[in-house]
């Protein structure tokens, strides 16, 4: 599939890309509750994300940021990325298409896509939202 860019943007590599949503929510609802380890630095979440997502090379700091019932975490994106994405997506020559991991498809086209259990589901969004950096 073809993404059009704008004259003079330039493309920042995604700081992780992810082969399997269902596993890297999985890995992430394990994290959350503890029944994961955290990894302490970026070579250890390689590690773990092994077979699930690549980290990129250019990231070289971890953070991780848990809210409560009572305080609500509000993750800004990376502000070149989030540039870079409104002027794709409002570029009139670009027609470019907002990019969704493809299991937004298989959920909205039941029967016609590989089927996915309720908790796939979970775990599929909770893997998209916790390391989306709006591309």
């Amino acid at each position: 599939m073809f993404e059009a860019q704008p004259r003079g943007a330039r493309k920042l590599k995604e700081p992780i890309e992810v082969m399997d949503y269902v596993g890297m929510g999985s890995m992430v609802a394990d994290w959350s509750t503890g029944r994961r380890a955290l990894p302490r630095d970026v070579g250890e979440l390689r590690d773990q994300l092994d077979g699930i997502a690549t980290v990129s090379d250019r990231v070289t700091e971890l953070e991780f940021v848990q809210g409560t019932s009572e305080k609500l975490v509000i993750r800004l994106p990376v502000r070149e990325m989030i540039e870079a994405s409104i002027d794709a997506m409002t570029d009139p020559m670009a027609m470019g298409r907002y990019p969704l991991p493809q299991f937004y498809d298989d959920y909205h086209r039941p029967g016609i896509a590989p089927i996915m259990t309720p908790i796939d589901i979970l775990f599929a969004r909770v893997g998209d939202y916790t390391i989306a950096q709006c591309k």
